[in-house]
């Protein structure tokens, strides 16, 4: 076993979603450096998840670096003397608290027409592999920014954690989409499914997650159903909790969200709703049986509306799952 004597600091994406994808490339970086202690650098909130995940040796908060907090936090690290840091994150924020953490090399993607002066070495992607009908997934993109700068190992996209077999037909139905509403589903589209999946089979459970914010429309679609069967966490779980929960569900159905990639990372069986976002670039990328949804004649990159999607379109793909 080597020394850990050097220090990477390694700025974990701003989202749940993008948060799931790094992972596989973050592994790759640790397996490949047995030598180097890691620092996670993220939003407040996904410091126990990741811990759960045991991924990363040492974890600190990121908040805003033009805070007194955000200042002693990278006066903190800074002390640890970094060798390297890495980001998933493409604000000048990020940049900013890299260069006040003062590691000598500091890695990142530059994308056409925004610069990154506080960095030392970019990587400049195509811009045709950026957007569009030719998009590479997120995980392809920073798997090539790794590589750009001597990443010679190859990514593992198995499961995180293996996933429990459930004891019932359990449905996980998550219900929010944190930075763009228009990637939610309606809550009548929601309850139409729910009411189709528990008269299809009296083994059938339900349960609804999401955010605080989604605890009145999870009450909208279960208050007119059979509520021995149908349990509303929204609002109730932390971040390892529901990953427990998703870990325990047969399948889980979600919109283009950050819990649909977490669930994916458990191995659990996931179909997930695309609508406006491009599921060729954000799309849970974890070797785990995966359905994407879009509307009918959506082009692959989608740009459709969420609601052309119909509950008996996603009710069928359930049942082909459970068979």
């Amino acid at each position: 076993t080597l020394p850990r004597k050097l220090v990477f600091v390694i700025r974990m994406p701003n989202w749940l979603g993008d948060i799931m994808m790094a992972i596989p490339i973050l592994k790759a970086i640790s397996k490949s450096r047995p030598d180097v202690k890691f620092i996670l650098l993220c939003k407040p909130q996904y410091k126990s998840l990741l811990k759960y995940l045991r991924v990363g040796d040492v974890f600190f908060s990121s908040v805003n670096i033009f805070s007194l907090t955000g200042l002693t936090v990278a006066f903190r690290i800074r002390k640890l003397f970094p060798d390297c840091h890495f980001l998933f994150t493409n604000s000048f924020h990020g940049d900013f608290e890299a260069f006040l953490i003062g590691s000598v090399h500091r890695f990142g993607l530059r994308r056409p027409g925004k610069p990154r002066p506080l960095l030392s070495h970019l990587f400049r992607p195509n811009r045709h592999i950026l957007d569009g009908a030719k998009s590479v997934h997120q995980t392809t993109l920073w798997t090539m920014l790794g590589s750009h700068f001597g990443l010679d190992c190859s990514i593992d996209y198995s499961p995180l954690i293996k996933t429990v077999k459930p004891s019932s037909l359990k449905i996980g139905i998550i219900l929010g989409s944190e930075n763009l509403p228009a990637k939610r589903w309606s809550t009548d589209k929601w309850s139409e499914l729910c009411k189709l999946l528990l008269e299809s089979n009296k083994s059938v459970l339900i349960s609804l997650y999401g955010t605080k914010k989604e605890v009145g429309d999870a009450y909208a679609i279960s208050h007119e159903l059979d509520r021995s069967r149908l349990c509303d966490l929204t609002g109730k779980t932390s971040l390892p909790e529901l990953a427990d929960e998703f870990a325990s569900c047969e399948i889980v159905v979600g919109c283009d969200s950050g819990g649909v990639h977490l669930a994916n990372s458990l191995g659990t069986k996931v179909i997930v709703l695309f609508g406006p976002t491009n599921p060729q670039i954000t799309k849970p990328c974890y070797d785990s049986p995966l359905i994407v949804i879009q509307p009918k004649d959506s082009p692959s990159e989608g740009g459709y509306d969420m609601s052309l999607i119909k509950a008996s379109e996603v009710f069928e793909k359930v049942q082909f799952l459970l068979e």
